[in-house]
């Protein structure tokens, strides 16, 4: 049943024509309904996408039964062990169950082979081509698959040219077979699939194509072009914005799991998102040499201790806060023990800031002594700044906090 190339086939002159030997094959030598449903679909999309001009050459039979044997060693090679053959089966005394066990022991090509050489008759070169194999080759292969089916049954009398022949021709469902005669199969194969979409779009007029994808690509690089620089310049402000945070709150230890510290701590959260003065950041002797300190309305001045041990040294600082008379609260002289350090939250005046900061420049002093460690400078275990409180201080008041942590 050769065709010659000379007159075009409509597609759906072509699953009429076939669908139901594909399917008869796809349903045998597959022996599962799922997998016979998925390889049909597969084999008719294969059909209905290559343009007439290219489906084949020569023979058309030929051409067709290269894509069916494709499509089912494509599937063989991905089957599943649920959705293996009846190789399990335990033959009993009927013929028929042991003819069917025998056909599905045999090797994907061996079936297809005795399919549709004995079934259905065709050309021995349309399989060899489809099978890829000489015509000696797949007529040698036929006989030992044939002479393996026999002695599989015996000892019971059986043919196994005959038993093939004989089994009953499946044919394409009627919704099917409908759908290819009314051009809905494709659709309905191709619905929504992004192939399909592919497909339809190299289908669209080359300069309304070349129009829309050189705009896409137009608005892409724009795109990347302004994109890039803000989305950099935004990475850029949250560092510095985690920057500044740092720079409140290094030594700083999160005390919100205190529950009778907590007002202490949202106080202190909510002033340290506050500017912080650049040139009041630096170290003690960087400000001296730059003449007078001034303090001002609204600030807050943190100094930060680093020792050995912050317990020793607490009793010292409370006894100095004491000698200075800067505070009537125990609570504010004694200072409250944290995670990570002991702080000190005073509101003192504003002429007594600078007192509170020599005494912390002694005892940071007095600390570096005791130490002995000649690679540590006064700059490692003290630092103080200032900066601008957000919420509102006493006229007059200026809130000072001390901290000491382990170094």
């Amino acid at each position: 049943m050769e065709t010659i190339d000379s007159k075009p086939t409509s597609h759906q002159d072509l699953i009429l024509r076939y669908g139901n030997l594909i399917y008869d094959v796809c349903s045998q030598t597959l022996e599962d309904s799922t997998l016979t449903r998925k390889a049909v679909s597969a084999i008719f999309k294969v059909l209905l996408k290559t343009p007439e001009r290219q489906r084949f050459t020569s023979h058309e039979q030929a051409w067709m039964l290269n894509v069916l044997v494709t499509q089912l060693q494509r599937i063989e090679r991905h089957r599943s062990r649920s959705h293996s053959p009846l190789h399990w089966v335990d033959p009993s005394d009927d013929v028929a169950l042991k003819a069917r066990y025998a056909f599905s022991r045999l090797p994907l090509d061996d079936r297809i082979l005795v399919t549709l050489s004995e079934k259905y008759l065709l050309p021995i070169d349309d399989i060899a081509s489809a099978l890829q194999c000489s015509t000696d080759s797949l007529q040698l292969r036929r006989e030992q698959a044939l002479r393996r089916m026999t002695a599989d049954v015996e000892p019971h009398p059986f043919k196994a040219k005959q038993w093939i022949a004989s089994q009953p021709r499946q044919l394409l469902p009627e919704p099917a077979a409908e759908q290819a005669h009314e051009k809905k199969w494709e659709l309905r194969l191709h619905k929504g699939g992004p192939l399909q979409q592919l497909a339809q779009w190299r289908r669209t007029p080359w300069y309304v194509r070349t129009g829309i994808e050189g705009f896409a690509v137009l608005v892409m690089i724009l795109v990347t072009i302004f994109g890039v620089p803000k989305l950099r310049t935004l990475y850029e402000r949250s560092l510095d914005r985690r920057l500044e945070a740092y720079n409140v709150k290094e030594l700083s230890p999160d005390l919100n799991h205190f529950p009778e510290q907590k007002k202490v701590t949202e106080e202190a959260d909510s002033d340290s998102d506050a500017d912080t003065q650049p040139g009041e950041a630096a170290p003690q002797a960087e400000i001296l040499s730059k003449g007078p300190i001034k303090v001002l309305e609204g600030e807050i001045w943190r100094f930060y201790i680093k020792t050995e041990s912050p317990h020793d040294l607490r009793p010292k600082i409370a006894k100095t806060l004491q000698d200075l008379q800067l505070s009537s609260s125990p609570t504010e002289l004694r200072g409250l023990e944290a995670p990570g350090g002991i702080q000190f939250d005073l509101l003192l005046q504003k002429d007594q800031v600078i007192t509170v900061k020599q005494q912390m420049d002694n005892f940071a002093q007095n600390i570096l002594k005791e130490m002995g460690n000649e690679s540590l400078s006064l700059n490692q275990i003290f630092t103080w700044y200032r900066s601008r409180s957000k919420k509102t201080i006493p006229v007059g008041k200026t809130r000072v906090i001390i901290w000491l942590s382990q170094i």
